[in-house]
């Protein structure tokens, strides 16, 4: 299973320590080598670093490690594929934008196969999510605000 690290702080702090330890766990101490990403909030701007390479041996990850940044907000996450192929498109975090405000999010473990039916489903119940709260988004808990 794939392995996430998450910051959630009181004020600014910078995150280089913690994930340079956890990038290594992406291919040298540990076989968590089929990817990696991160999420780091700014305000209400979201910085997003993804890459196919394990973290251990990625030029982003090195990057991501000197780059100087501080943040309320972060998570990062290392990729063990027990499903799908080691590309691009299967490295977490998502980052979506809905109602003006970029989320972002990753999970650790397997996620059964969306189907048509399940999708309407979950359009529905977003559309109802959405409704229910217009008008009090800015009372709605969110990462990054």
């Amino acid at each position: 299973m794939c392995q996430l690290l998450g910051m959630n702080c009181a004020t600014p702090t910078d995150f280089s320590f913690s994930f340079r330890g956890f990038a290594r766990r992406g291919g040298e101490t540990d076989k968590h080598e089929h990817g990696w990403g991160i999420a780091v909030y700014e305000g209400r701007g979201l910085r997003t670093f993804l890459d196919p390479l394990p973290a251990a041996s990625s030029p982003v990850a090195d990057l991501v490690e000197r780059y100087p940044m501080k943040t309320l907000n972060m998570m990062a996450h290392i990729r063990y594929a027990t499903q799908g192929a080691v590309e691009l498109e299967n490295v977490h975090p998502f980052q979506r934008e809905m109602w003006g405000i970029q989320w972002s999010f990753c999970h650790n473990g397997e996620v059964p196969k969306y189907t048509p039916q399940r999708r309407s489903r979950s359009a529905q119940s977003l559309h109802s999510l959405s409704s229910s709260h217009e008008g009090h988004l800015h009372e709605m808990p969110l990462l990054g605000r």
